[in-house]
């Protein structure tokens, strides 16, 4: 009886303990996933918090003056070129009709945009400062004016890089009523006749570069088909770029901001052309950060700015890791 007993209990205590086996293991991989799944956690958490405190810092920067304020604080010393002290010295007299395609493109605009002639007989483009409006949801300074700031900060900066991209462009009091008394201060920019925009490849690459050059260091968020213009020299095409009031970024992370610009992701990584590079290098950055704070920027636009000039100095080419807005 104890001789048949034996082998049973062996056989009971190998299950048994087979079972334990069993059950260790799987306590043991619990455990493992467990500390797995609380490790991804607190990496989630981590990531989490970055993002938070990059949102936070952002809103900061935001909450700073208005940047019309800010450039009160500081004389820049700043001489505009004759280009633009003529174009401010324009007095806008008659308001003009819109013809073609850009009457239904002004119409979309998110902006009041007029056509004047001014006493020289010129047409121009007048944007009031009482017409602009913004998106609380894009990082720039919401204030009156500041879209004009950006719009003349972005001529300045083509202008220093010498492209001929941005039409000449100021600041003006407004419509000069027959006694005298303007009708509010804005922005004041050359007319260019020209025909709707093409496809970037359809622009010789020298402008192509240009402009994506100007969107990268100004921080286009807006470089969209209704935002830039052709003139057909019968040779070839000449791109004109204009709207630039959602430009000039606020950020904590200057090159890290998104872009949105076709010609930015045309040109990206790309060796820059002779003449290209030659301008970027050329470009006084005493006067370049003096021009862009003297138009009304806040000081950390312009830091965003100059730091993104610098990048392409050193690369001689966009960043090929540019982060692109989506379309």
């Amino acid at each position: 009886m104890r001789d048949s007993v034996t082998p049973l209990l062996r056989q009971i205590a190998k299950r048994l303990t087979g079972t334990l086996d069993l059950a260790a293991r799987s306590v043991e991989g619990t455990v493992r996933r467990t500390g797995s799944t609380v490790e991804a956690g607190a990496r989630d958490f981590r990531e989490a918090d970055e993002r938070s405190s990059h949102l936070l810092e952002e809103a900061t920067a935001v909450r700073q003056p208005h940047p019309m304020h800010a450039a009160r604080n500081r004389t820049w010393n700043y001489q505009p070129s004759a280009a633009e002290s003529a174009m401010r010295a324009r007095r806008l007299t008659t308001e003009v009709k819109f013809s073609g395609d850009m009457t239904h493109a002004v119409a979309r605009s998110s902006t009041e945009v007029r056509k004047m002639r001014s006493d020289d007989g010129e047409l121009n483009i007048y944007k009031p400062i009482h017409g602009e409006t913004y998106d609380p949801h894009l990082p720039f300074i919401h204030a009156p004016g500041a879209l004009t700031s950006r719009e003349i900060a972005a001529y300045r900066v083509d202008e220093a890089l010498g492209f001929g991209r941005v039409p000449p462009t100021a600041r003006t009091d407004g419509v000069i009523g027959p006694d005298g008394t303007p009708s509010g201060p804005g922005m004041v920019q050359q007319f260019v006749d020209s025909e709707q925009a093409r496809a970037v490849s359809d622009y010789p690459k020298v402008q192509q570069q240009q402009v994506g050059v100007l969107d990268y260091v100004i921080g286009m968020l807006d470089r969209h088909p209704g935002n830039y213009r052709t003139v057909d020299r019968g040779d070839h095409l000449d791109v004109v770029a204009i709207d630039h009031g959602r430009s000039f970024p606020v950020s904590t992370r200057p090159l890290e901001i998104g872009i949105d610009s076709d010609f930015v992701a045309a040109q990206k990584g790309e060796r820059l052309e002779a003449d290209v590079l030659r301008a970027v290098k050329d470009v006084d950055m005493d006067r370049f950060r003096a021009a862009l704070g003297d138009a009304g920027l806040h000081p950390n636009a312009v830091d965003g700015a100059v730091a993104r000039l610098e990048k392409i100095r050193d690369l001689q080419m966009i960043p090929a890791d540019v982060r692109l807005l989506p379309p």
